[in-house]
């Protein structure tokens, strides 16, 4: 076998079995940090844009056209920058405080706006949201002093900044621990009870802008939203100057264009019409899968380098233990060479690689551990039963 086709046989060996990893990142979203329970993060953060739009605030993506990762988000009040101060930025621009729910009178979600340039200065802020906590049923800020014997949360938020956005969605019935009981034995054998505390936020996100169109409007752009004119449940019922019927197409198709609220009517029943809900909550799932893409195509970078490297490592090593195997002073097979032993680790790779990519589909966490024990157990099996001594 000549060196150039033993070379291609390894790098294909190695890149197969990377395929799987690389189609689970591939097909990861931003959007999946709220595909478990969500405590209705959705519906809290229409109701707080649409408190934005009413007030005047825009959160617009500027940047360079043609300049590459240029793209930053800069806030407007009326058409006028919005630049706060550190600590102007810790006062949330906008808030959705529970009404006649289960957490009646708390915050659900508070929305934040910063500008501050440094990692570590927009880490503090972050971490000075995350460790305020509110008295239970309030919007009153706990202290230790005067409510120690009052119960507290922590709600859901969101923290726009020029170059990212962080959120998180916590759970309303607790700080940030609560108590999980649970039953297990002690040293002697017998059933006892144990009570822990465990963390209460449900998931966090954060990303970037620049895989955002310059120009998008993050208030304006993601309160318009299209629904069929079967599911204008109450968008119909008033004169609302930003719910425009269309007429029918001819496929018998009739659709309403809904705009950003403009008054305190056409956002109640923005509100309480579940298509509308559904098409602002695509809105914004979009945005996120936008913002993860930065952090996707870096980890998919990252780890298909890591596992190719790793494959051609272990390749190599493998190539080296035929070597060695077969140097035994009676082995009939004494004679290969290093280079030799590593052409047949080459030829003997493709199909542990084969048989590990179609495993790795089924399971691609466990995809490195297929191949290589595949790997492993053919080289084995080989030495063994082909290379060994006479």
């Amino acid at each position: 076998m000549s060196f150039w086709l033993a070379t291609i046989l390894m790098v294909v060996a190695c890149f197969l079995p990377v395929i799987p990893t690389m189609t689970n990142t591939a097909t990861t979203h931003g959007r999946e940090f709220l595909s478990g329970y969500s405590y209705s993060y959705e519906f809290h953060l229409s109701s707080a844009m649409m408190d934005l739009s009413l007030e005047g605030y825009e959160l617009k993506v500027e940047g360079i056209s043609g300049v590459r990762r240029s793209e930053t988000l800069q806030a407007y009040i009326d058409g006028d920058p919005y630049i706060p101060s550190t600590e102007e930025d810790l006062v949330p621009i906008a808030s959705y405080v529970n009404d006649g729910g289960q957490y009646d009178g708390q915050y659900d979600l508070l929305v934040y706006y910063s500008e501050r340039k440094t990692d570590s200065s927009l880490n503090d802020l972050i971490y000075q949201i995350e460790m305020t906590e509110y008295v239970s049923g309030t919007t009153d800020v706990w202290e230790a002093s005067r409510d120690e014997f009052k119960s507290k949360y922590r709600p859901s938020f969101i923290v726009f900044n020029t170059n990212y956005v962080y959120t998180e969605v916590m759970n309303p019935s607790s700080t940030d621990t609560e108590e999980l009981t649970y039953d297990t034995v002690d040293d002697t054998g017998a059933s006892v009870s144990v009570t822990t505390s465990i963390f209460s936020y449900a998931q966090m996100f954060s990303g970037d802008w620049y895989h955002h169109t310059i120009g998008e409007e993050l208030i304006g752009d993601y309160l318009n939203v299209t629904i069929d004119y079967s599911d204008a449940f109450y968008l119909l019922d008033g004169d609302y100057s930003n719910v425009t019927i269309g007429e029918e197409d001819e496929d018998g198709n009739r659709y309403v264009y809904v705009t950003a609220p403009t008054n305190e009517e056409e956002k109640d029943a923005l509100l309480r019409n579940s298509a509308y809900q559904l098409g602002f909550a695509e809105n914004w799932y979009t945005s996120f899968d936008n913002n993860f893409k930065t952090s996707k195509n870096a980890s998919l970078t990252y780890t298909t380098l890591l596992y190719f490297a790793i494959y051609l490592v272990i390749g190599v090593f493998l190539g080296l233990i035929i070597y060695l195997l077969t140097r035994g002073k009676n082995n009939y097979y004494r004679y290969l060479k290093f280079m030799t032993c590593q052409k047949i680790t080459a030829w003997t790779a493709v199909t542990p690689s084969l048989i590990a990519m179609i495993l790795g589909f089924f399971m691609p966490n466990y995809a490195i551990v297929f191949y290589i024990a595949l790997f492993g157990l053919r080289i084995m099996w080989m030495c063994m039963m082909q290379l060994r001594g006479s």
